[in-house]
C-alpha cells in the first residue's frame, strides 16, 4: 500500500488503541491546501488566480521544509531583503498558529510525529516492512525508517541494479506525428504477439497531450465505437492522466449554474450550461433556451443570471429567484453544511429527467458525492464563508482531484513518467525520452533559500538530486520492464533535440550524441495509403447570366481574407453582438438611416427644380425618420430603457447638424440617387448592389457635369484601402470601385468621375474621405500626388476582376489582408485553425473603431 496512507493508519490506530496520547488530528490535505489559500489571502492583496498559485508555491515550501528539516526560527532573519523568503515567513507563522488552535497535524509532520511516538506504537508495529523503489527521496521517511529499525522492525528495500535481458532498442524521427504512429505500429504489434502480454506506452508529456494520444488512439484502436459510446475505449484501451473533476462537463457546467444563481455569468457561457446532457433538457426546453440566449444578445446582455432565463422550470426559477434575492439583501457566512443543502436543492430543481444508465456517469455521481463528503468536513478546521466563496472552494478541491472511471480490461496501458515506475510490465515504449525531458531541469524553489536546498538536496534545487531522480526512474525501467524500446523526435520547434543522457550509456548508442547520426536515422515505418484533401478551395461559382448574383460585401471580404469569404458562402453563422445598451450595428442603422432620409428630401427638391431645403426642414426630415427607427428598434429590445433612446436621439441629432454643416461647404451639388438598387453583369459575372447616395455637380477644372459615388461609414475610413500597392496588392476596398464601374455602364447620365465616404462618427468631426475630380471631399495634401481618373479605374478593374475571378474559382486560404488586425474582428476564427484567428488583445478605442465601420459597411 502508500507509504502516506499506511503512516495515517498506523497514526489512527495508535490514537484508537490508546497508545498515543497526542490529541493531534491529521488536517485532510485537501483541507490543508483550502487553509494556505485562505492564509496567503490575509497576507497580500493577490488577484485569485495569483493567489492560488503562491498558495500551491508556498504549501509546497512547507512540505520541503518539514522533510528535510529546514531551521523555520531562522526564516525570519534569511528572509530580510527577500520578498518571497518574506511572504513565506508571514504565511508559515500563520500557517502554525492554525494549527495549534485547530489542534491539527499536516501529513508532511506525520513521519516526525511517528519518530516521536515510536517506543509507544511499538505493539502495532509489523515484523517486516518491505520498500518498493522510489522515484523521490524523502529524509523524513528515511529517518522513520532508522527509527524502526531501531525497534527491531526489519525495514529493507527492494534493490534495482539497473539491467536488463537486451539492451533497450533506440529510434529516432522527424517528428512527434511520426513517433506516435510508429508508437501505435509497435504496441499494435506486440499486443498481436501475445494474447496476455502487458503492454505500455510510457510519455513524458502525457499531460499536456492527452487529447492529441486520445484521438490517435480511437483511430487506431476503437474507430467505430467511441463516438457511440466513449465508455468502450476502456475496453480497448487505458488512457491515464485523467481529466479533473473540475473540468468534467457534467461538473462544469453546475458549476457554471451554481455562480449564475448569486452572480452574472456570460450568458453564451450559461446557455451551454443549461443545454449541457446532465440536466436531461427536453426538445423544447432546448429550443427555448436557444431563442432566450439570442434574445438576450439583442438586447445586448452579454451576462445575466439564472433568474433571467423563463425558459428553466419553473420550480427552478422560483428558488432562483428567492434564494437569489436573499444572498443579495444579506449575504452572511455559513457553514459548507448548509451550502451543501442549498446546492442539492438547485440541483434538484435544475434536473429536468436522470441521467442516462451509464458505468461511467455512475462513477461520477460516486465521486462528486464523495468529494462533498470531504467538503463538508472543512468545517471541522476552516471558518463559514459566503456562497461565492464557498463555490470557489468547493471548484478548487474539485480541481485538485482527478476524475478516471474505473479501467476495463484492455491490456495497452498509456501512461506518465511517474506513473510507470515500479510498475512491472511485459513490453514497454517509452517515447519522447529526449535530453529535455530526463534530467529534468535544475528549478529552485523560489520560497526557500537557494544555498539551503543546494545544500540539503532539495528535490530539484540540486543537481545531485536531480540526476539521482532521473537515475532511479531509468533503474525501474530496466529492471521492471521485460522489453524495452526508446525512442524520440529529432526536432521541436526548431530545436535540435538529443538522446536523454540516461540511456546514451546503452551499449552502442554513444553515437546518439552525434548530430549528424540524429540526422541520417530514418528507421522503417508502416507505410499507409492515404488521400489527401484540401479545403483552401470551395466548388466553382455558377457565374453563368440569370444566376446567383454577387454583392460588393462578399468582393471586400474576399479581399480581407479568403477563408472569411468562404465562411460566408457556406451559410455560417456570425455570432450575436455583445453591448450593453444598444448595440454598434443598431446605431449605425438608425445613422443610416436619418442621412438617407435627409438625402431623400434633397433629391425631390432637385426633381422638382426647387432649390434645397434649409437645414431647419432638413433637421425636421431627420428628426421624424429617427423616431420612426427608434420606435422600430425599441420593439424588440424592451430591455433598453427609454433614457437611453432618449440619449441616442440626441446623439444622432447632433451628427446631423454637423453633416448639414459639412455640406455647406459643397457648393452647386445636387442628390440625384438615394438608396438606389442595381443590376449589372461585369466581368462575367451578376452584381446587385445597393448605393446609399450619388451626386452630382459640374467639375471647375474641366466644365463639365460629373457623378460623383457616396457611401456613409460610422467608423473609421482611409483612402489608402483604394490604392493597392499600400494593401500588398489586393484592393481593400472594392466597394466603391465596384459602384463606379457599374454606373459607368450607363451612357444616359453624367459619368462617374469621384467616389468618396461620408464619415459619421463620435470621435471626430464628420468629413469627406474621397479620390477624384471632386475636389471637395479630397484633402488637397493627400489628392495631389493622386493618378488620373483613367489611371485609377483601370487599376481598380483589374484588380475587380482578379477578387471576382477568386470567388467564382473558391479560393479559400487563410491569407488575412492586415494579419491580426483583420483576425481580430473576424466572427468565425473556429473555422480558420491559424493561431492569430484567436487573438484577442485589443484597444477599446480600435474595438468601437471597428465595429462602427462593420455598421456602415455597404449592400447586403
Amino acid at each position: 500500500m502508500p507509504v502516506e496512507q499506511w503512516l495515517v493508519t498506523l497514526w489512527s490506530r495508535g490514537q484508537l488503541f490508546g497508545l498515543l496520547h497526542e490529541p493531534r488530528d491529521l488536517l485532510d490535505p485537501a483541507a490543508c491546501s483550502a487553509l494556505w489559500h485562505q492564509i496567503v489571502g490575509q497576507v497580500s492583496d493577490l488577484v485569485a488566480p495569483e493567489r492560488a498559485r503562491v498558495a500551491g508555491l508556498a504549501e509546497d515550501a512547507w512540505m520541503l521544509a518539514v522533510r528535510h528539516g529546514f531551521p523555520m526560527q531562522q526564516l525570519s532573519s534569511l528572509s530580510v531583503g527577500d520578498d518571497n523568503l518574506a511572504l513565506f515567513a508571514s504565511c508559515a507563522t500563520r500557517m502554525n498558529r492554525r494549527l495549534r488552535e485547530c489542534n491539527a497535524l499536516t501529513r508532511a509532520e506525520l513521519p516526525g510525529a511517528l519518530v516521536a511516538h515510536g517506543t509507544a506504537l511499538t505493539p502495532i508495529l509489523p515484523a517486516r516492512i518491505v520498500l518498493t523503489p522510489s522515484f523521490s527521496s524523502d529524509p523524513a521517511l528515511q529517518r522513520l525508517w532508522a527509527a524502526f529499525r531501531e525497534l527491531g522492525v526489519a525495514v529493507e528495500a527492494v534493490t534495482l541494479d539497473g539491467t536488463t535481458p537486451s539492451a533497450p532498442e533506440v529510434s529516432v524521427f522527424a517528428d512527434h506525428t511520426q513517433e506516435m504512429n510508429a508508437a501505435l505500429d509497435w504496441a499494435t504489434t506486440e499486443l498481436a504477439r501475445s494474447s496476455d502480454a502487458s503492454v505500455a506506452i510510457i510519455v513524458p508529456d502525457l499531460a499536456m497531450n492527452r487529447s492529441i494520444w486520445l484521438r490517435a488512439l480511437r483511430t487506431r484502436f476503437n474507430s467505430e465505437a467511441w463516438w457511440c459510446d466513449p465508455s468502450t475505449d476502456r475496453d480497448c484501451f487505458n488512457l491515464s492522466v485523467g481529466d479533473t473533476l473540475a473540468t468534467v462537463p457534467h461538473i462544469a457546467s453546475l458549476f457554471t449554474l451554481l455562480r449564475a444563481d448569486s452572480s452574472e455569468q456570460d450568458t453564451e457561457v450559461l446557455a451551454q450550461a443549461l443545454l449541457q446532457s446532465r440536466w436531461g433538457r427536453s426538445p423544447k426546453s432546448q429550443r427555448d433556451i436557444s431563442q432566450k440566449q439570442r434574445d438576450l444578445l439583442e438586447r445586448g446582455m452579454d451576462r445575466s443570471v439564472l433568474a433571467d432565463w423563463k425558459s428553466i422550470p419553473a420550480f427552478a426559477t422560483a428558488i432562483v429567484a428567492s434564494e437569489t434575492r436573499s444572498e443579495r439583501e444579506q449575504p452572511r457566512p455559513l457553514s459548507r453544511s448548509v451550502h451543501r443543502e442549498r446546492l442539492q436543492q438547485l440541483t434538484d430543481a435544475l434536473t429536468e429527467s436522470p441521467w442516462l444508465a451509464r458505468s461511467d456517469l455512475f462513477q461520477l455521481e460516486e465521486t462528486w458525492s464523495a468529494l462533498l463528503d470531504r467538503w463538508q468536513q472543512f468545517d471541522l478546521w476552516l471558518a463559514p464563508l459566503s456562497w461565492n466563496d464557498a463555490l470557489s472552494e468547493l471548484e478548487r478541491l474539485a480541481g485538485q482531484s482527478a476524475f478516471q472511471p474505473k479501467a476495463g480490461v484492455a491490456r495497452l496501458q498509456v501512461m506518465g513518467l511517474l506513473e510507470s515506475a515500479g510498475v512491472p510490465l511485459d513490453a514497454a515504449r517509452i517515447v519522447g525520452l529526449h535530453d529535455r525531458v530526463l534530467p529534468e531541469r535544475l528549478k529552485p524553489h523560489p520560497m526557500l533559500p537557494r544555498d539551503w536546498q543546494t545544500e540539503k538536496r532539495v528535490g530539484l534545487g540540486a543537481q545531485d538530486e536531480v540526476d539521482e531522480r532521473a537515475t532511479r526512474l531509468w533503474q525501474n525501467w530496466l529492471d521492471l520492464c521485460g522489453s524495452l524500446t526508446i525512442s524520440f523526435a529529432k526536432e521541436d520547434e526548431g530545436t535540435m533535440l538529443r538522446l536523454s543522457p540516461l540511456a546514451q550509456v546503452l551499449p552502442g548508442t554513444e553515437q546518439c550524441r552525434d548530430a549528424e547520426w540524429i540526422a541520417s536515422v530514418s528507421p522503417p515505418r508502416r507505410q499507409f495509403v492515404t488521400e489527401t484533401t484540401s479545403d483552401e478551395h470551395l466548388p466553382l461559382r455558377d457565374a453563368r447570366p440569370g444566376g446567383k448574383t454577387l454583392s460588393a460585401r462578399a468582393l471586400e471580404d474576399q479581399a480581407h481574407c479568403p477563408r472569411r469569404a468562404a465562411a460566408s458562402r457556406l451559410g455560417l453563422k456570425e455570432w450575436p453582438e455583445h453591448a450593453v445598451g444598444i448595440p454598434a450595428r443598431v446605431r449605425g442603422t438608425l445613422v443610416h438611416a436619418v442621412l438617407a432620409a435627409v438625402g431623400v428630401a434633397r433629391m425631390r427638391a432637385h426633381e422638382a427644380a426647387q432649390s434645397s431645403p434649409a437645414d431647419d426642414a432638413l433637421l425636421e426630415t431627420a428628426g421624424d425618420a429617427l423616431d420612426i427607427g427608434i420606435k422600430e428598434q425599441s420593439a424588440t429590445r424592451f430591455r433598453v430603457a427609454p433614457m437611453v433612446w432618449q440619449i441616442e436621439r440626441s446623439r444622432v441629432m447632433a451628427l446631423v447638424e454637423k453633416v448639414l454643416q459639412l455640406e455647406r461647404t459643397r457648393a452647386g451639388f445636387a442628390v440625384v440617387a438615394v438608396e438606389s438598387d442595381t443590376k449589372a453583369r461585369v466581368f462575367e459575372q451578376d452584381f446587385r448592389v445597393r448605393v446609399d447616395r450619388v451626386d452630382q455637380l459640374v467639375n471647375d477644372d474641366h466644365g463639365r457635369t460629373i457623378r460623383v459615388v457616396f457611401d456613409y461609414k460610422t467608423g473609421k475610413a482611409t483612402r489608402s484601402d483604394w490604392f493597392a500597392e499600400s494593401t500588398s496588392g489586393r484592393l481593400a476596398a472594392p466597394q466603391l470601385p465596384l459602384y463606379a464601374l457599374i454606373l459607368s455602364q450607363s451612357t444616359a447620365a453624367a459619368p462617374v468621375r469621384a467616389l468618396g465616404y461620408i464619415v459619421v462618427g463620435d470621435d471626430e468631426e464628420p468629413k469627406f474621405v474621397g479620390v477624384g475630380e471632386d475636389k471637395t471631399i479630397g484633402a488637397s495634401r493627400s489628392a495631389k500626388n493622386d493618378a488620373s481618373w483613367e489611371t485609377l479605374t483601370t487599376g481598380w478593374n483589374d484588380q475587380l476582376e482578379h477578387l471576382v475571378t477568386e470567388v467564382q474559382e473558391g479560393v479559400a486560404e487563410v491569407a488575412p489582408l492586415k494579419g491580426q488586425g483583420t483576425c481580430r474582428y473576424c466572427s468565425f476564427g473556429s473555422f480558420c485553425r491559424e493561431p492569430w484567428s484567436l487573438a484577442s488583445a485589443r484597444s477599446d478605442a480600435a474595438e468601437l473603431d471597428a465595429q462602427g465601420a462593420a455598421a456602415g459597411a455597404g449592400d447586403e
